[in-house]
């Protein structure tokens, strides 16, 4: 490494290693017998919120147990495929189940290549055939993509692995173990291009594992570590093995659903309710939780999570600043790090930390850093030579974490001889396909090289691109090109021009796109009438990136404008992030202010149905659904998303009422979420039991199912308003009834004479994101309305706090206010203000509408 000098050389510290020759399985054995009931794992149930742990022990026994089912089930010694590796395909959520399988795949002498669904059965039967598994472990209740030869459920594994020895497995039992063994294959995303797998060693994970307890060591306040990324990529490896072979003492490990993964809404509280102290994620996903904070004006939550690990696409300097004006309000004593790595390198392999906002910028970007212990990394030009110091080069990586190759030994030009050293743990050069510059010794990021970006996490490439565009019969010539290349919503954008005499737009291009490119490779298409060229020929792609700033030619830019003048003032705070493919519920939108968003649009002079617009996945989708107004028609036409069905409320939904009832009320309610003394879960049964018979005797409350699953996901509690009599509970929920005694039993003398129906509780399952609950709210208000007249009411009274129920009452069902409320003012029969925490903007409304 020493005939590279200058800045073209950048070697992270070298460290021996605590543990030489050994595998991840063998120190988890050890630390299983030295903490046999230290906590490993822990998760909750998504139906009950019930805590479910295991201990090391446990963890151990079962998966030596599990190891002996899969030997059993193989029965004879399989061969490994052309790369020595002895392969086993796992395809399970994230459980306890996949974690124990992992050790035992381990355990067996194998390695694992991890599927998580969906995924398309092109990709899924590459991969079997490249990799050659063995074996292949399933445990999703899906579409079957595998072939019945050599694939087993994990209930028929478990099954066998009764009754067999939970002892360690001896040399004799399992498969041959070479030396630094690759223990996992994880395939690389791809836009066209096929995925390659990526054979991670023993020594790999280790070295990544023993820098990352060195440079942040689990401090004794780090009660819990959360599991959230996808198995299928190497940010799990971290998170689950950082904890769990931590030498001091193992460390927990909180196993999250996927719902939670990316939805703050159920992120956020699950964090903060196990204390978790570290996190590694994503740019988007940290600008979603930021988002989400300032949203909801929460000032007090994450406190306890110190490290925040960004990766896998650019951090802009804006996103950290955002990051500590946050961390400012809340102690200030947050550490935000930005990782630079590909799955070739086990994910972190160059990485900068920031503690104060004074660490953001080198010359106004956001760092990736130095390198990892063990490693090194060169910049080279063209020709393999060392870069000048503060030029661009290639950006090359050696050492401990760069695999040993790709399955198959596909593409071998990626992992070439190191001819600048004669020490063997560096002896492969990884060519990452970056490009990369150092500035007083810290290296930044100066993009792809070679036509790959990374958009959303996935790999694109704009060359298989801008093929698939010229293969179309409309399109005569195409360019694609990546915008913002510096920000982490950079965006692809293509130039089409048209065959003659072609009629088309850019949204037909685009929908043409979808039967060949993944819907994250598809670019926004703008049709142009020539290209423009250089002096020698060449088409003039620095006048194209122009014209981008532009917005494009286009027959829409009135809609594009209109949407973005609205956003602006419903999400000011969403203005410096936004695109046209950015997703308005990543960018903060949420099921409240998706109203507000359409009636705005509507005052404009453009409908949007609200179905098409929680669909939409981009801002351009918005733009392409957005209709002029005609006849002064709002737009809010009867719809439904064929997703749900309704049934009447019986005895056999009573636990899934009660459940779904409690959950939402204790959790989102605005009144008594503002509410002192607080409301507690067991006093919402004590209410539905109160009323329960009288819901039973006059059946005109609903369950809403999933038309698929049968299950249910939400329920609306109606009666006939004469039968809604004031009930007692004695206990601090009769405050909530007070208040809504005082509001709403003086407007009841005041409306029409007829059949009213009330209107009373509204509740959604917690696991739904914000799109599901307004898509839920409206069909289930739809519903109400067909119940109303099938039964004769000539009104519907009802009251709300929630903004949702609110604005699709007033704005799309026509309801008319009879009063507003702000609830804090509230004086109780006591004397006390029992909501007088509650936020000056939480106004109950009273509302009626006549049914003709």
């Amino acid at each position: 490494m020493n005939s590279v000098k200058n800045d073209a050389l950048l070697a992270g510290p070298v460290k021996e290693s605590r543990f030489p020759g050994q595998r991840p399985c063998q120190l988890f054995s050890d630390l299983a017998k030295s903490h046999p009931n230290a906590i490993a794992l822990i998760w909750e149930d998504e139906e009950t919120f019930n805590r479910h742990q295991m201990t090391m022990e446990q963890l151990e026994r079962k998966s030596n147990q599990l190891a002996r089912g899969i030997l059993r089930h193989c029965s004879q010694l399989v061969a490994p495929n052309n790369d020595g590796d002895r392969v086993i395909v796992i395809c399970i959520p994230p459980s306890w189940k996949l974690i124990c399988t992992i050790l035992a795949i381990w355990k067996t002498g194998a390695c694992y290549l991890p599927i998580e669904l969906p995924s398309s059965r092109d990709s899924v039967k590459h991969l079997l055939e490249e990799a050659k598994p063995f074996l292949i472990i399933d445990d999703w209740e899906e579409e079957d993509l595998f072939p019945e030869v050599n694939k087993i459920s994990w209930s028929s594994l478990e099954d066998i692995s009764i009754g067999l020895s939970e002892r360690p497995l001896t040399c004799e039992e399992h498969y041959p173990i070479r030396s630094d063994p690759t223990e996992i294959i994880l395939y690389t995303s791809g836009s066209t291009d096929l995925p390659k797998g990526v054979r991670i060693r023993s020594s790999s994970i280790l070295n990544r594992l023993e820098w990352q307890w060195r440079c942040f060591p689990f401090g004794n306040e780090e009660e819990t570590n959360c599991f959230r990324s996808s198995i299928t990529f190497f940010d799990s490896v971290a998170e689950v093995w950082a904890p769990l072979l931590n030498p001091e003492h193992p460390l927990p490990i909180l196993i999250l659903s996927r719902s939670a993964r990316f939805n703050p809404q159920l992120l956020v509280p699950i964090l903060n309710k196990y204390k978790v102290g570290r996190i590694i994620l994503v740019p988007k996903l940290l600008n979603s939780i930021l988002t989400h904070l300032k949203n909801t004006n929460d000032n007090t939550s994450l406190r306890q999570l110190k490290l925040w690990i960004c990766g896998s696409e650019t951090l802009p300097c804006s996103l950290a600043e955002d990051f500590f004006d946050w961390s400012e309000t809340n102690g200030g004593t947050h550490i935000l790090c930005n990782s630079y790595g590909r799955t070739e390198t086990m994910g972190a392999v160059i990485y900068h930390v920031m503690k104060t906002k004074h660490d953001i910028q080198v010359k106004g970007k956001v760092p990736i850093g130095g390198p990892v212990d063990n490693t090194a990394v060169y910049l080279l030009d063209e020709q393999m030579r060392p870069v000048n110091s503060g030029k661009i080069g290639n950006l090359y990586v050696a050492g401990k974490q760069v695999a040993k190759s790709y399955v198959n030994g596909r593409d071998p030009i990626l992992f070439i001889e190191n001819t600048y050293t004669a020490d063997p743990e560096y002896k492969i050069l990884f060519r990452t396909g970056d490009y990369a510059s150092v500035h007083k010794e810290t290296i930044l990021f100066e993009g792809r090289n070679d036509s790959q970006v990374k958009l959303r996490g996935k790999i694109v490439d704009m060359n298989e691109v801008e093929t698939a565009l010229n293969k179309l019969q409309t399109v005569q010539e195409s360019v694609v090109l990546c915008y913002r290349t510096d920000q982490a919503d950079q965006e692809l954008v293509a130039f089409v021009k048209l065959n003659e005499g072609v009629l088309a737009e850019s949204n037909d291009i685009q929908k043409l796109l979808l039967k060949s490119l993944p819907s994250y490779a598809v670019p926004q298409v703008t049709i142009i009438d020539e290209m423009p060229l250089r002096v020698n020929g060449k088409v003039d792609r620095k006048h194209l990136l122009h014209r981008c700033n532009q917005i494009a030619v286009d027959k829409k830019r009135r809609a594009i404008g209109c949407l973005w003048t609205v956003l602006s003032s419903v999400m000011p705070h969403a203005i410096p992030k936004l695109s046209l493919e950015s997703n308005f519920y990543s960018l903060g939108g949420d099921s409240q202010n998706t109203i507000v968003v359409i009636e705005k649009l509507s005052e404009e002079g453009y409908n949007i149905n609200v179905a098409d617009f929680i669909s939409s996945e981009t801002i351009l989708d918005l733009v392409n659904k957005m209709t002029p107004k005609t006849n002064g028609n709002k737009g809010y036409n009867k719809t439904s998303s064929n997703k749900y069905k309704f049934d009447q409320i019986s005895e056999k939904y009573k636990a899934d009422i009660y459940r779904i009832i409690t959950d939402s009320y204790y959790n989102k309610s605005c009144i008594e979420m503002g509410m002192e003394p607080p409301v507690e879960k067991h006093e919402y049964i004590q209410l539905l039991d109160a009323v329960w018979p009288k819901l039973i005797n006059n059946p005109l409350s609903f369950v809403i199912k999933d038309i698929n699953t049968d299950e249910v996901v939400g329920c609306k509690i109606l009666m006939d308003i004469i039968d809604d009599q004031p009930v007692r509970l004695k206990s601090n929920y009769d405050y909530v009834i007070e208040l809504l005694e005082s509001l709403e039993e003086p407007l009841k003398k005041t409306l029409p004479k007829g059949k009213i129906l009330y209107c009373d509780m509204f509740a959604t399952k917690m696991k739904l994101t914000p799109q599901e609950n307004v898509e839920l709210a409206l069909e289930g208000a739809w519903h109400l309305e067909d119940i109303a007249r099938q039964n004769g009411f000539t009104g519907i009274f009802t009251t709300n706090s929630n903004p949702l129920t609110k604005q699709l009452s007033e704005i799309v069902l026509d309801f008319k206010q009879l009063k507003s409320y702000q609830m804090n003012q509230f004086v109780a029969s006591d004397g006390t203000r029992p909501f007088k925490k509650a936020d000056n903007s939480v106004i109950i409304t009273c509302s009626f509408k006549e049914l003709y």
